[in-house]
């Protein structure tokens, strides 16, 4: 697979989540509390920001399986249907 693919990907499984987000009325602060809990505020929605939005550089953070794994749990979202989405999605383009 190529790399871009891999990144239009990831950028699509950050859209659901942005998505789900949204749909709950949550905050990005509640959803960074709820990611890192043991993190204070500011340091826990800067760790979220940088898979919400592009670095510096204009090219956005790798979106690593941990962290899919804690956004699919935060959001009550099920991994399996994530990946199938972003796949569907991806390829319909």
């Amino acid at each position: 697979m190529e790399e871009s693919m891999r990144v239009e990907l990831e950028r699509k499984a950050v859209e659901i989540f942005e998505s789900k987000r949204e749909s709950l009325g949550m905050t990005v602060d509640a959803l960074a509390l709820k990611l890192y809990p043991d993190v204070p505020l500011a340091n826990a929605r800067m760790t979220l920001n940088r898979l919400r939005k592009p670095q510096v550089t204009g090219k956005p953070k790798r979106l690593l399986y941990g962290d899919f794994i804690d956004m699919c749990i935060a959001l009550d979202l099920s991994p399996e249907r994530v990946i199938a989405q972003t796949i569907l999605e991806t390829l319909e383009k």
